[in-house]
């Protein structure tokens, strides 16, 4: 094993630990913003222009996946702000000997669980996704005309 290797894959290695720790999460939030705005822009929200077959499933399904969680992404850092500054706020106003490092982790802690949390949220939308999608399964069967389904007849017609 040579030299040129092991800086290979300990270069890969801090890239990747970077990226997840720092880049993704941003990109997360990034395109749950997008979304947002695109929602807005297409009036996606909007029972009116939901022109679908079943227009309330939609617009639920619209309303808890769409925006629900990008919205939830969206204001978790707001929500963090909130948590670090009132963090700090107790920390400043009781400034005890031994709290210096416990404060310091503390608000350390906060800020990457606020900074992260949205790996998180988007996770649980995934899944969330996941378990729905027998149902959207079922409704598109139910949608398809008859002589297209599958189904056997045992019984003969007379």
């Amino acid at each position: 094993m040579d030299s040129q290797t092991v800086i290979s894959a300990f270069t890969h290695i801090l890239y990747q630990l970077i990226y997840y720790v720092f880049i993704l999460p941003f990109e997360v939030w990034s395109k749950a913003i997008k979304r947002l705005a695109a929602q807005r822009e297409n009036k996606a929200l909007k029972f009116s222009e939901i022109k679908s077959q079943w227009p309330m499933f939609t617009f639920l399904k619209r309303w808890c996946i769409d925006f629900l969680f990008d919205m939830l992404i969206a204001i978790a850092w707001i929500l963090a702000l909130y948590c670090i500054i009132d963090n700090f706020d107790f920390f400043v106003k009781f400034p005890f000997k031994d709290s210096f490092g416990t404060g310091m982790k503390s608000l350390f802690t906060v800020l990457y669980l606020g900074y992260s949390s949205v790996i998180g949220i988007h996770l649980v939308r995934d899944l969330f996704i996941l378990l729905l999608k027998p149902i959207s399964k079922f409704l598109g069967w139910l949608n398809k005309p008859a002589q297209h389904l599958d189904l056997t007849i045992d019984k003969e017609v007379l």
